[in-house]
């Protein structure tokens, strides 16, 4: 067997409420079988090639041992708990109906049904009642009749003894120390194995079967991403009624292989990426007459956080596989996980978060080489509320924040910090009844101990982003959405420049609401640090709904960026492009009219019929040239959705595609 595994520290998302419960009382007893297992190692007992796998060196736990010891002493605690075979139970009453294979790991469970595991453990701060944490695989197209089996008995014997009603208990149950899953896909077999530090699965391909039936869905995935070196980079979410992100998990780039009597053949592979939160795997040539093994190896997660709460995290990750992680959090400095124990800065050095306070920024540096750890700890924020968005690295190790803040001294002011603004704008009567955000863009050095550049993206309304990405020339692009209403000047650049030309100089007509593109050029300071901004929307119906979504930047600088709205465009004009100034901007569109099925012929005029109010909303992505005449810098633009609501969140680049996620009330027409 190989070694793939899913480390103890993961997170994810709960979608299962059955499953929360269930955790609920099988965890009662999870210590008792780790102390069982224990007395089982003691004694010398073993167990083929599940348990002789879990005797190689794992990362120490964190349950202390005396400071005297001697090689006469017993074993250590946690080298006998890090050694233990994994202990999988059939489901005999003790967990949800849909389960077909729960197990119980040091800190964490587990829970297999037909096409899913989902994996389980406590949140950072949870106590009895309080969340979990959850992160799910589920198994795309599989065969949700697969024969599931326990492999290898181990000599235990599980026993639920919960509540005061003996019918209700469960005793006697086996235990095993893997699970086997026969013909999950066509040829392919599954299998779960492990020790109290790791989860472990194979892909077992026989021998003319095809590997790229085997796709991985990891559900409530804010993010997907491959690093340098073909390592999946992903942030999950967790819940306690309420979704939270607040950690980072890591697959290693596939080790694939073939037997050749004791000996593994080493075979190309590695992870592909594709739509919807979904990862495959591309295989090089290989000998189809014998079996093949695909071992993904998931071998850094974590919960990162401090006593109060961590939201909005996202992820990056540089060129030598650190992860960087930055989120919004109302825990003091000093109850954060590493505190002690790395470099911590805030900035202004002022900054005091408490849990009854407003949030604030923190970015965190990790070093996921065993031991992991944390290279530093930063702490942003001012006078008011202060939220993430997104985060980026060059190959310098220079962090690239993007946030909104109602902050009015949020750190930018330093006479060695380039910037666009060091205040925000003076808010105008758009903010009388609402309390009124700015964006920040912010790149800190890379021992996270100063910044480089800060500045507000402020104009007279409520200006909040919703993506940002970073190209190779340390320029920051961010979209979101702005009531304002600035006109382009000379000393004024957002929410559009003055020079260069926006596609969009000024909101449409009748809106009091628009999207927004900019694009921020970190080395140039001052007003000529915006590189490129505009305005982006249309006018009817008044009130409409404006969401934004994600953003992305190809190889050339033309911009993509997505969102939600339903804002109407007439399609009265050459392929949708209306050219009336309140239509929503339409070019080359899949679907030029909202809430419309798409024409199969896209022609010179595409009449659109107005939807009945209240208007639905519809997807969009779009295709800006910063770098063109004003008259010719939107290349595409299309809505996209059905006949009912949709949105998309977030967008990314693949070759020459773009790619939109988001969430559908219907069935999308493709």
């Amino acid at each position: 067997m190989g070694n793939g595994r899913w480390s103890a520290g993961s997170s994810g998302r709960n979608s299962r409420r059955s499953l929360e419960t269930s955790l609920v009382w099988v965890r009662a007893v999870a210590a008792m079988f780790v102390l069982l297992s224990v007395g089982f190692v003691l004694l010398g007992s073993g167990s083929r090639r599940y348990t002789q796998k879990a005797l190689a060196p794992t990362p120490a736990s964190p349950i202390p041992t005396s400071s005297r010891s001697s090689l006469h002493s017993k074993p250590d605690a946690r080298t006998l708990l890090g050694q233990l075979p994994l202990i999988f139970e059939p489901n005999q009453g003790q967990a949800d109906p849909k389960v077909k294979f729960l197990a119980h790991g040091a800190g964490y469970s587990l829970f297999l049904d037909a096409t899913e595991a989902v994996l389980a453990m406590p949140t950072a701060h949870s106590t009895q009642g309080q969340s979990e944490r959850f992160v799910r695989m589920t198994l795309v197209g599989a065969n949700p009749a697969a024969a599931t089996a326990g492999t290898d008995p181990l000599p235990g014997e599980s026993n639920y003894l919960i509540g005061n009603d003996s019918h209700q208990w469960h005793r006697g149950i086996p235990q095993f120390a893997g699970v086997h899953y026969h013909g999950i896909y066509p040829g392919i077999d599954l299998v779960f194995y492990g020790n109290q530090g790791h989860l472990e699965y194979d892909f077992q391909v026989a021998p003319g079967a095809d590997p790229s039936r085997a796709e991985l869905q990891f559900d409530g995935a804010t993010k997907l991403a491959l690093d340098g070196g073909g390592d999946l980079i992903l942030t999950g979410r967790t819940s306690a009624g309420k979704d939270k992100d607040d950690s980072g998990v890591r697959l290693q780039a596939p080790h694939v292989y073939q037997r050749d009597g004791n000996r593994h053949q080493p075979v190309a592979g590695r992870f592909v990426l594709r739509a919807a939160n979904r990862v495959g795997f591309e295989i090089g040539s290989y000998d189809r007459t014998r079996e093949l093994i695909i071992d993904p190896v998931l071998d850094f997660s974590t919960y990162f956080g401090g006593s109060g709460v961590e939201t909005s995290p996202s992820v990056a990750v540089d060129g030598a596989g650190n992860i960087y992680l930055m989120g919004s959090t109302t825990s003091p400095q000093n109850s954060f996980t590493a505190f002690g124990k790395t470099t911590q800065t805030s900035i202004p050095s002022t900054l005091q978060i408490a849990t009854t306070g407003t949030s604030h920024i923190f970015v965190a540096k990790i070093n996921p080489l065993q031991p992991p750890s944390v290279v530093y700890e930063t702490f942003l924020g001012g006078n008011g509320t202060d939220t993430s968005v997104g985060v980026g690295v060059d190959s310098g190790g220079n962090a690239y924040l993007v946030g909104n803040t109602t902050s009015t001294n949020f750190p930018t002011s330093p006479s060695n910090v380039l910037g666009y603004q060091t205040a925000p704008a003076a808010k105008g009567t758009q903010c009388a009844s609402v309390t009124c955000t700015s964006v920040f863009v912010s790149v800190l050095n890379p021992l996270g101990s100063g910044l480089n550049y800060s500045s507000y993206l402020s104009g007279n309304g409520n200006d909040q982003a919703s993506g940002m990405t970073v190209d190779l020339n340390q320029d920051v692009f961010v979209t979101g959405t702005t009531s304002s209403n600035n006109t382009p000047a000379n000393n004024t650049a957002f929410p559009a420049t003055l020079l260069p030309i926006p596609y969009q100089a000024s909101p449409a007509p009748g809106s009091s609401i628009q999207f927004f593109v900019t694009k921020v050029s970190t080395t140039i300071p001052n007003v000529g640090g915006v590189a490129y901004s505009t305005y982006f929307g249309g006018g009817t119906p008044v009130g409409a709904v404006v969401t934004g979504g994600g953003i992305a930047v190809d190889a050339t600088g033309n911009i993509y960026f997505s969102g939600t709205t339903n804002f109407y465009n007439s399609g009265a004009g050459q392929y949708g492009d209306s050219g009336q100034s309140e239509d929503f901007p339409i070019l080359n569109a899949y679907q030029p009219c909202l809430d419309t099925i798409p024409p199969v012929i896209l022609g010179n005029s595409n009449p659109c019929n107005a939807p009945a109010a209240p208007y639905p909303t519809d997807a969009f992505v779009a295709k800006l040239n910063p770098n063109a005449p004003a008259g010719a810098q939107l290349l595409f633009s299309t809505y996209f959705g059905g006949t009912s609501s949709d949105s998309s969140s977030a967008s990314g680049i693949a070759a020459q595609f773009t790619l939109m996620s988001g969430m559908s009330r219907c069935g999308l027409r493709l």
